[in-house]
């Protein structure tokens, strides 16, 4: 396995797909990534880094991805190929093509099948390398702007330990859940998130008072 270190990499061959976007995704960082820390291992595959962008929570430590633009799609190419698996920092880093929207960027949407009531909606597209943690700190700050979250709930998956690649956020407010549904379509750790709104709340069979 390759371990980054601050020793220059042997440069790999120069062919990259094309096509391919010049922006990767970067996952399962350490709390204490920086910037330039990350810009130097990626340049010593010789290539040229232009921006890293690393997702910070409220308390200032790193949220545990980010992203990565080159000057060339061949020098994405590559980083996703040499260093997907390296250590960094203790962490194995998990690296993906940020490719951009192969679908239409926000096709007119079908009128919603459901009442938008009540407060929760269903999230999909979710990273799989995205820890539990980091999918609630990022969704919860995505959506306060709609109102106050109340809980994101991420169902895992019993057998891999990892989660479903959805989740249910609950907003406090009933007027949130209308304007999370125009976040549709929005971009979260290098995926594009689908949005739905037609779910049954969890509310009991009834009761007086």
């Amino acid at each position: 396995r390759q371990v980054y270190d601050g020793a220059a990499a042997a440069p790999g061959g120069e062919h990259g797909p094309a096509g391919e976007s010049t922006r990767i995704f970067a996952g399962n960082l350490p709390w204490a990534a920086d910037e330039q820390s990350m810009k130097e291992m990626f340049e010593s595959l010789g290539g040229k880094v232009v921006t890293v962008d690393i997702a910070y929570g409220e308390d200032g430590r790193a949220r545990g991805f980010g992203h990565v633009s080159f000057t060339t799609a061949e020098d994405a190419a590559k980083a996703v190929q040499q260093l997907n698996g390296a250590d960094y920092m203790g962490r194995d880093l998990r690296l993906d093509h940020a490719t951009e929207r192969r679908t239409p960027a926000r096709q007119p949407r079908e009128p919603f099948s459901g009442p938008v009531s009540g407060t929760t909606i269903f999230v999909k597209g979710l990273d799989y390398n995205m820890s539990e943690d980091d999918i609630r700190g990022g969704l919860t700050e995505l959506f306060q702007e709609c109102g106050q979250v109340s809980q994101v709930r991420v169902p895992m998956d019993r057998e891999t330990g990892g989660h479903k690649g959805y989740c249910f956020i609950e907003f406090s407010e009933d007027g949130a859940k209308a304007k999370a549904m125009e976040y549709d379509g929005s971009e979260f750790g290098g995926r594009w998130l689908k949005i739905d709104g037609n779910v049954p709340e969890r509310t009991g069979g009834g009761g007086g008072g």
